[in-house]
């Protein structure tokens, strides 16, 4: 499962670096996501409950980071009027709104 953030503009290639994601102009969630070049993506497990989960409550999105010639990116958006996508898209992962996932413990005959 990942929340991703695709560009017209390619972003650059490489090593993980901050992205700010802030909803109706509240105060920034940032984490490191990952480059491999047109976009860019977060597979955090937390970081993908928490930005869900503000993402359904929201009106407006803004995400900032730089490129790969570290010129500041920003982006505006609406947020969906609902939360029935969301759940759906987060469901088919196994993820449900809000929560955390837990890994499953290891089976008991790999002990």
């Amino acid at each position: 499962m990942s929340i991703q953030f695709i560009q017209p503009q390619p972003l650059g290639q490489g090593p993980d670096k901050p992205v700010a994601v802030r909803f109706d102009g509240g105060p920034a969630f940032t984490y490191n996501w990952q480059f491999p070049g047109t976009g860019t993506y977060v597979t955090d497990p937390e970081a993908i409950t928490r930005l869900t989960t503000f993402l359904v409550k929201s009106k407006t999105v803004r995400v900032e980071t730089t490129n790969g010639a570290s010129f500041a990116v920003q982006a505006n958006f609406v947020a969906p009027t609902g939360d029935a996508m969301i759940r759906q898209v987060l469901g088919v992962c196994g993820y449900t709104l809000g929560v955390v996932p837990t890994p499953p413990p290891p089976p008991k005959d790999a002990q």
